[in-house]
C-alpha cells in the first residue's frame, strides 16, 4: 500500500477549511483553554434575557471553534493514525473538553429550573426564532432533569465513563487473534475484519467458509471478556436512564431524537411479519449460486460485478444518477467535486472506512477508500448524499437549527445509493443486471433485516438487565443464535460458531442506534419511488434536505410523504423489493 506522500494531491482532501495550518491549530488550542473561565460568570443569571442570550452567543462561538479544531485534528489522524504529533494534540483537546464540560455542567440544570412563563415568552419572541427549538427542548426536558450536583459529578468523571467502546476497539484491533486460513488452492491468508468483508463476497466457497469460522472463533476466544464489557456498557446506559427519570434506555434514546417508541414497535412488527421476503432473497441467491447446502457464509457471495471504474467515472456516475434531484442539487454537487474536500484513495495508516462529516460554515468533507469496483462507486455516492444533506441544511438554517438528528441521517445517503443502482440497471448487460439486482436485495437484507435482528438482540439485553436479571456470555450466545434461526428459517445452514457474532458489533456500544438504519432504508425506498413517479416531488425532497432540525424527524419525513407511525411505508417498500425479486427471477 502506498505511503500518503505518494498519493496524488488531487485525490487528497485539504482540511484548511477547518484550520488554516498547524500554527493556527496551536493558537486555537490555547484560546480554547484560555476562554473556559468566561463561562463561569453566568452562574445563576439565566433569568435575565440579555444575560441568557449573551451566554448562548458565547457558547455558539466557542463550540464552533471547538468543533472545527476537533475536526482538523481527528480527520488528520483518520488519514494517518501514526501521526504522533496529532495524537498529542488530540489528547490536549480531550483535556480541554473535559475542563469545558466541568465548567459548564451547571448550565443546563439551571436552565431547566427556568419557569414556563419565561420560557414561553422566549419561544414566542420572533426575534429569537433560531433559539426557539432549544427553548422548547428545555421545557420538554424538565421531566428528565438531573441535579446540578450530579451534572458536575458526571462531568468530572467523563474521562472514566463510556470507555467500553474504546476498549472493544482496542481488543479487536490488537488483541483478538484470528487463525490463518487457506483457499481452495491452499493459499494462506491472515484474517481480520477488512479481510472478512473482502472474502465473504468472493467466489471461493472454501475461503468464504474459512474466513467466517476464523472470525467467529477469534471473537469466541475472548467471549467472556466481550460479554463483561457489553454488560458493563449496558449497566452504564441503565444508570444514566434512571438518573434522568426514564423507564428504559430505549425510551431515553428515542426521546433524545423526538421519536416515539411506537415507531420502533411498528418497525419490528412489520419486519417480523415479512420474514418470508428475507428468506426468499436467500433462496434465490442459493439457486443462482447453485449451492444446495446454502450456508450463512454464502449469503454475500457474488459472481460478477467485476467492472472497474476510475475515480473520474465514479464522479460522473454520481452526477448522472442524481439528476432526478434537480438543478440545485446538481449545482451543490459540482461545487463539492471542485472543493478538494474528498479523500479518495487508501494509503498506509489510513482508516479503512468511509464517512462524511461537516462543521457549520465549512464545506462538508468525505473520506472513502476507492478500489475501483461497484462498491467503491456506491460508497462515494452514499457519502456524497450525506455531504449534500449537510450542505443544504447548513446553507438554509442557522447553526442552532442546522444539525439534524441521526434518525434521518441515513435517508439522503441511501436515496443516492438506490438511484445509482436503478440508473445502472437501465444501461447494463444481462449479467450486470443480475448482480445489480442482487446488490439491491443484499443491501435491503443487510440494512433492514440484519439491523432489526441486531436491534431485537440489544432490546433483549437491555430489558433483561433492566429487570434486574443477570446475563452471562452463554445467554448472549443463545439469544443471538435463536434470533438468527427465527430470521433465516430452515433453508440456510447456520454454523454453531455464528452464536459469537453479536460480540463483533461495535454499534451495540451506542444503544438503539442500529434500528435507524432500517427506518432510513425504508424511508429512502419510498422517497425514490416518489421521485421517479412524480416529476415535481423532488422539490419536497430538497426542502427536506434544507430543513435541518426545524421539526422532529418524524414530522420531517411526513413532509416527504413517509409516515413511520403507520404501516404504509413498509407496505410500499416490500412491494418494491418483491418487484425486484420478480425482475431477478425472470432474468435468471
Amino acid at each position: 500500500m502506498k505511503e500518503r506522500k505518494e498519493i496524488d494531491d488531487k485525490y487528497k482532501w485539504d482540511l484548511s477549511c477547518y484550520v488554516k495550518d498547524e500554527n493556527e491549530l496551536i493558537n486555537n488550542l490555547q484560546n480554547l483553554k484560555k476562554n473556559i473561565p468566561d463561562f463561569t460568570k453566568f452562574y445563576g443569571k439565566f433569568n435575565d434575557k440579555k444575560t441568557l442570550l449573551e451566554y448562548l452567543k458565547l457558547e455558539e462561538d466557542y463550540d464552533l471553534l471547538l468543533s472545527r479544531t476537533a475536526s482538523y485534528i481527528y480527520n488528520t489522524l483518520e488519514v494517518d493514525n501514526s501521526n504522533t504529533k496529532f495524537i498529542s494534540y488530540s489528547q490536549k483537546l480531550e483535556y480541554i473538553y473535559k475542563e469545558y464540560s466541568e465548567t459548564t455542567a451547571y448550565v443546563y440544570p439551571q436552565m431547566l429550573n427556568l419557569d414556563d412563563e419565561y420560557l414561553n415568552s422566549l419561544i414566542n419572541d420572533k426575534s429569537l426564532y433560531k433559539y426557539s427549538r432549544f427553548f422548547q427542548e428545555i421545557k420538554r426536558d424538565k421531566a428528565h432533569k438531573i441535579s446540578e450536583y450530579d451534572s458536575q459529578f458526571l462531568s468530572k468523571m467523563s474521562l472514566f465513563l463510556n470507555n467500553e467502546k474504546k476498549v472493544f476497539e482496542d481488543l479487536v484491533n490488537s488483541e483478538i487473534t484470528f487463525d490463518k486460513i487457506t483457499d481452495e488452492k491452499g493459499n494462506e491468508y491472515e484474517v481480520n475484519e477488512p479481510v472478512y468483508s473482502k472474502f465473504s463476497t468472493g467466489a471461493d466457497r472454501e475461503l468464504r467458509k474459512n474466513v467466517f469460522l476464523s472470525l467467529m472463533k477469534g471473537y469466541g476466544g475472548k467471549i467472556k471478556t466481550l460479554s463483561n464489557l457489553y454488560t458493563n456498557s449496558i449497566q452504564q446506559d441503565i444508570f444514566f436512564a434512571k438518573l434522568a427519570n426514564f423507564n428504559s434506555v430505549k425510551q431515553q434514546c428515542m426521546y433524545n431524537e423526538e421519536v416515539d417508541e411506537i415507531v420502533y414497535d411498528i418497525l419490528i412488527k412489520n419486519i417480523n411479519q415479512r420474514l418470508d421476503v428475507f428468506r426468499k432473497i436467500n433462496k434465490i441467491k442459493a439457486k443462482y449460486l447453485g449451492i444446495k447446502d446454502f450456508a450463512f457464509y454464502d449469503k454475500l457471495a457474488v459472481k460478477g460485478m467485476k467492472k472497474q471504474y476510475s475515480i473520474e467515472e465514479a464522479i460522473q456516475l454520481t452526477k448522472e444518477c442524481t439528476k432526478p434531484l434537480g438543478e440545485e442539487y446538481q449545482k451543490l454537487l459540482n461545487e463539492k467535486f471542485n472543493q478538494k474536500v474528498i479523500d479518495y484513495l487508501p494509503n498506509k495508516n489510513k482508516r479503512s472506512l468511509c464517512y462524511s462529516t461537516s462543521e457549520f460554515g465549512c464545506p462538508s468533507i468525505v473520506l472513502i477508500n476507492f478500489e475501483g469496483d461497484y462498491n467503491s462507486v456506491s460508497a462515494l455516492v452514499h457519502e456524497i448524499g450525506h455531504a449534500i444533506h449537510d450542505e443544504f441544511s447548513n446553507k438554509y438554517q442557522p447553526v442552532q437549527l442546522a444539525n439534524y438528528v441521526i434518525f434521518v441521517a441515513e435517508v439522503a445517503s441511501t436515496v443516492n445509493e438506490i438511484l445509482l443502482n436503478l440508473y445502472l440497471l437501465k444501461k447494463s448487460s444481462k449479467e450486470e443486471k443480475v448482480e445489480l439486482l442482487f446488490e439491491l436485495l443484499t443491501q435491503f437484507s443487510s440494512t433492514v433485516y440484519t439491523q432489526c435482528l441486531f436491534s431485537e438482540f440489544e432490546d433483549y439485553a437491555h430489558s433483561t438487565l433492566e429487570n434486574g436479571e443477570s446475563l452471562a456470555y452463554e445467554d448472549y450466545n443463545n439469544k443471538y443464535y435463536e434470533l438468527n434461526k427465527k430470521y433465516y428459517g430452515e433453508d440456510i445452514i447456520l454454523p454453531e460458531e455464528l452464536k459469537f457474532g453479536w460480540s463483533r458489533i461495535n454499534h451495540f456500544y451506542t444503544p438503539f442506534y442500529v434500528y435507524k438504519y432500517a427506518t432510513g432504508f425504508i424511508s429512502a425506498v419510498c422517497i425514490v419511488q416518489n421521485i421517479l413517479n412524480d416529476k415535481e416531488y423532488y422539490n419536497k425532497y430538497i426542502q427536506f434536505l434544507k430543513s435541518g432540525r426545524t421539526k422532529s424527524p418524524i414530522e420531517l419525513l411526513k413532509d416527504v410523504d413517509v409516515d413511520l407511525t403507520t404501516n404504509e411505508p413498509y407496505i410500499k417498500a416490500f412491494k418494491f423489493i418483491e418487484n425486484t425479486i420478480n425482475s431477478l427471477t425472470e432474468i435468471i
